[in-house]
């Protein structure tokens, strides 16, 4: 049963089929593209996710403040936003404060230490010199850039010349604000790890849910997971999130929450990303599972922590990209797939899906799309995700499914190490 509420979703663009999702849970879904403004306009901006069944598009949330009961932040950016809602006594989900963990690395590090947790070897540089400086003659590093995320995404300090032509990169795009203190770069050493894991989960007033999704990401690409009780999580992994509750409880935080953690060769558990919205990809595949999000969500704002549940083990995804990302790119397929399938920066027209243009847009992404599937048999859901990629008919299309079966592998690896059920 629908709950009898209205819930808005504000996103940035990639974060359509959330509010799809939700349309099993509530009886009235909004969707708000925040990024739309401009003096000379185009179509595709004012008319982002527009054309989908059970969702409602609006421009803004003014004038509609007073129709809405949930306000559902997607992503990072909307910290004084959901602030603002917040001190209206209005119902926030994601966002806040705790996003600052994710887009500055110095206030991550020193969440790490707050909490009590590894911290791997980090150096900050704070202009671009000195950054040139510090790499120098150096080899086998990773470069993190604070701030400003579109900037450049992590990338591995081969040598100097391998990463010549990427810091004159960086350095064109960040340009004359070159030393201003809101970018930095850190620096680490490769961590030696045995294996990399995370977990999805919610969490409300800090306080981690009882269930969660552990899994296994190839970024960019693919992704698997299996629901399960969070005690099931062997004990060292048990404790990187009930230290980090500490961290999660001075910054009040409510919504979803991602992380990345490598188990080191030296035994320590190394939380390397945080994540405190909706996470890509994984976050179509959590949702697709979850059988109780609108509870899950509404009881957040009562105080409680409803344990998610899910009739299904195990999820996987594949994320469609496409070439064809700077004009209107039709995507097809069985219409027996519309439930694997979960759109990106798109809308649909006379029952047509169409991936929007780039170029008509701030954004940079090449998703089209991504595919999930879901069951208790994990042979049966690769196989099944599989069939439904191949099955997609849209231009310059591109995808990998290999790492499904790569994670299989992982699985047991990770079952051998620590004995953990999944």
């Amino acid at each position: 049963m629908k709950i009898k509420k209205t819930i808005c979703v504000i996103d940035h663009s990639d974060f359509g089929y959330v509010a799809m999702e939700l349309t099993r849970f509530y009886e009235k879904v909004y969707y708000c593209y925040t990024d739309w403004r401009s003096a000379f306009l185009e179509p595709s901006a004012k008319k982002m996710f527009t054309g989908f069944p059970d969702v409602e598009v609006i421009p803004s949330i003014d004038g509609y403040k007073d129709l809405i009961d949930t306000f559902f932040f997607t992503d990072i950016a909307f910290q004084d936003l959901s602030e603002a809602l917040k001190e209206e006594g209005r119902h926030v989900w994601n966002s806040g404060q705790t996003e600052q963990m994710e887009i500055d690395r110095k206030v991550f590090i020193d969440s790490l230490k707050e909490a009590g947790l590894p911290v791997p070897e980090t150096d900050f540089c704070e202009t671009i010199e000195e950054l040139e400086k510090y790499l120098k003659g150096k080899s086998d590093l990773y470069v993190k850039i604070s701030g400003f995320r579109g900037i450049r995404e992590t990338f591995p300090y081969i040598d100097d010349t391998h990463a010549a032509s990427t810091l004159n990169a960086i350095k064109a795009k960040v340009g004359c604000f070159d030393g201003d203190k809101d970018i930095n770069y850190a620096i680490q050493k490769p961590i030696p790890t045995k294996y990399e894991w995370g977990t999805e989960s919610v969490v409300v007033k800090g306080k981690f849910n009882e269930n969660c999704f552990m899994g296994f990401e190839q970024k960019g690409c693919s992704y698997f997971t299996r629901f399960m009780p969070m005690s099931d999580l062997p004990k060292d992994m048990l404790e990187v999130h009930s230290k980090y509750e500490k961290v999660l409880e001075r910054t009040d935080y409510t919504g979803n929450f991602s992380n990345e953690v490598r188990t080191g060769e030296d035994g320590k558990q190394y939380f390397i990303d945080i994540t405190p919205r909706m996470g890509f990809p994984c976050s179509a595949t959590y949702f697709a599972m979850g059988d109780n999000w609108g509870d899950v969500i509404e009881g957040s704002f009562e105080g409680k922590n409803i344990p998610l549940k899910s009739k299904v083990k195990y999820g996987c995804e594949t994320i469609i990209m496409t070439s064809c990302h700077d004009e209107y790119n039709a995507l097809s397929f069985d219409e027996k797939y519309k439930d694997n399938i979960k759109p990106c920066v798109s809308a649909m027209r006379s029952g047509v899906i169409f991936r929007l243009p780039n170029n008509q847009l701030y954004n940079v992404s090449e998703k089209l799309c991504t595919v999930v599937t879901t069951g208790n048999d994990i042979e049966k859901i690769i196989k099944e995700n599989s069939e439904i990629c191949a099955n997609i008919k849209a231009t310059g299309v591109s995808y990998d499914c290999a790492m499904l079966t790569c994670f299989k592998k992982n699985i047991e690896d990770l079952k051998t190490e620590t004995g953990i059920k999944f």
